[in-house]
């Protein structure tokens, strides 16, 4: 029987694409971190739901059992976050998951203002990027004759933002059923009055025994942090946007239902209020992402 001749040198073509294939996958993730399983589960949730494309019949159902397959295989706790599915591009909006979460390595990474982002994904290299008074993003970008800033006025941008949230959830696989179980548990975690003021208000406070912040946490909203020290009439000093599991860009919209993200808020802050602020992204009410 014939047998394949021995790798030597740099003779590459004697040596298994597959083989290289492995190679480079090690070595991705070791330099990213990457969980070699959790590699594998994207790669297959990719080729199965690329297979799908084919099939002259398909719908969305096809696509969130696939995803539930490739979760439930691969041992996903929380499932697999899909992208919201829309037919026009301007509706499509990617996952962008916490660090640390099933598939992470697939994530973009958040950085500076939103119309830093949007800059940026035009090719712009960002030099710094700021939001101000008079409600607009200000990003400083390199040009070939020297730094230029750019401004970007906020009219719109918030209403824009909260209904780019409806479609990114009722594109998404949440179900109302998902949600109904969550605020029955989030009764069991805070008191009648604070249930009662979520019924009501969509939101409820909650007072911090360590540092005496009081917080407003908001459903499908970033929690307001609002402060008494040194201001009588109390002062917003940030609002903490935090999605456990990943949100899907360009909303306030997370990818678990919203009142779990609310629980999980919840809970982090009184276990431990410090690790709440470092998980938590920190906007200023004049950004668009405080959702204020």
């Amino acid at each position: 029987m014939a047998t394949l001749p021995l790798y030597q040198g740099n003779d590459w073509d004697r040596l298994s694409d597959n083989i290289i294939l492995d190679d480079i996958m090690t070595m991705y993730c070791k330099a990213f971190h990457v969980d070699p399983e959790e590699l594998g589960a994207s790669q297959e949730l990719s080729e199965r739901i690329g297979a799908l494309a084919f099939k002259t019949e398909r719908s969305r159902d096809d696509v969130f059992k696939v995803a539930d397959e490739v979760a439930e295989y691969y041992n996903l706790p929380y499932g697999v976050a899909l992208p919201s599915m829309n037919c026009t591009d301007e509706s499509l909006h990617d996952v962008v998951l916490a660090q640390g979460t099933p598939l992470s390595h697939n994530s973009i990474i958040n950085r500076f203002t939103e119309h830093a982002q949007r800059l940026a994904k035009r090719g712009y290299t960002i030099r710094n990027a700021w939001e101000e008074l008079g409600d607009r993003s200000v990003s400083v970008v390199n040009t070939n004759e020297g730094p230029m800033a750019l401004w970007h006025y906020h009219a719109g941008n918030r209403g824009r933002k909260w209904i780019d949230g409806l479609t990114a959830r009722m594109d998404s696989p949440l179900t109302a059923e998902a949600e109904e179980r969550a605020v029955v548990l989030l009764k069991t975690k805070i008191t009648p009055s604070q249930y009662r003021c979520y019924l009501l208000n969509n939101a409820f406070p909650e007072q911090s025994k360590r540092s005496g912040i009081f917080y407003f946490f908001r459903k499908g909203l970033p929690v307001i942090a609002l402060s008494y020290h040194g201001y009588p009439e109390g002062r917003i000093i940030a609002c903490l946007c935090l999605h456990p599991y990943g949100y899907f860009n360009g909303t306030h919209a997370g990818v678990m239902t919203p009142t779990d993200e609310v629980i999980s808020q919840v809970l982090l802050m009184r276990a431990n209020e410090k690790k709440f602020w470092g998980k938590s992204g920190q906007w200023s009410v004049k950004d668009p992402r405080s959702g204020m």
